[in-house]
């Protein structure tokens, strides 16, 4: 079943089997999230930091790789639409919407992964979006990368897992705060347009009070040079369309 969206209105898409709809403001789903969802290992509890209108969250429970998530969204506007979208698509016992700032969301029990599309540009830097959320979502006006692996170690067990999507041009940022709460880093893929191209994202996978044993994988290369869309993927990126996750050479067993 493929897992590249379709386009049935101006804010509803279709991923794979679920249908989003989107905020008419704020960020919009893309390939991070798409990588994100397919990055994680199947868990059991999981909490997903910044869900948004749950694109991640939804992909993850409709999918099985997770028994449960806690979905935690600090917009009200995209805390609306995330209810909704678990209601449509009847994940209301897989998905549990949460309102709220991730500095302060402490389960009952440890999850055994946190998820996060956290964002990458830091308050002030870049362009000013006229969009208020837009800005939230892409800038760290609700709380920086630090804020976002401490809190995940927070909740998280010895030995659970954090997955996050990130810039390249911040890696030294993530890595430090993950350092500095705890946090060893053991999976690292740098996702690029093409050979041609530099990385555009790194997908991560620390864990909690483990040594920082590196697992660098091959380069995930999402087109063949010169070409887009779902003829011009490469197979690694084919296999991901098709199954909704990363093949095994990208797993440090």
């Amino acid at each position: 079943m493929s897992f590249y969206g379709t386009y049935e209105s101006m804010n509803r898409l279709t991923v794979g089997d679920i249908s989003l709809m989107q905020v008419e403001t704020g960020l919009k789903f893309g390939i991070d999230a798409l990588l994100l969802a397919a990055y994680v290992r199947p868990c059991g509890e999981c909490a997903e930091f910044g869900a948004g209108s749950g694109a991640v969250s939804l992909l993850l429970a409709s999918r099985g790789r997770a028994s449960h998530v806690d979905a935690i969204e600090i917009q009200k506007a995209q805390y609306d639409t995330l209810e909704k979208n678990v209601a449509a698509n009847g994940l209301e016992g897989r998905v549990t919407p949460i309102l709220g700032d991730i500095r302060r969301y402490r389960p009952v029990r440890h999850p055994d992964a946190v998820v996060t599309n956290p964002p990458f540009m830091r308050a002030g830097n870049g362009r000013i979006s006229d969009d208020p959320g837009l800005y939230a979502a892409r800038h760290e006006v609700n709380g920086g990368i630090s804020d976002f692996c401490s809190s995940a170690a927070a909740v998280l067990g010895t030995g659970g897992a954090l997955y996050c999507v990130w810039r390249p041009d911040r890696l030294s940022d993530l890595m430090k705060a993950m350092s500095d709460c705890g946090l060893g880093l053991r999976r690292l893929t740098a996702v690029h347009h093409d050979i041609s191209h530099p990385a555009s994202l790194v997908l991560c996978e620390a864990r909690r009070g483990g040594a920082s044993d590196l697992f660098m994988t091959k380069p995930l290369l999402l087109y063949l040079p010169g070409r887009r869309g779902e003829d011009g993927m490469t197979d690694d990126m084919r296999y991901i369309y098709e199954n909704g996750e990363f093949d095994g050479s990208y797993i440090h067993r």
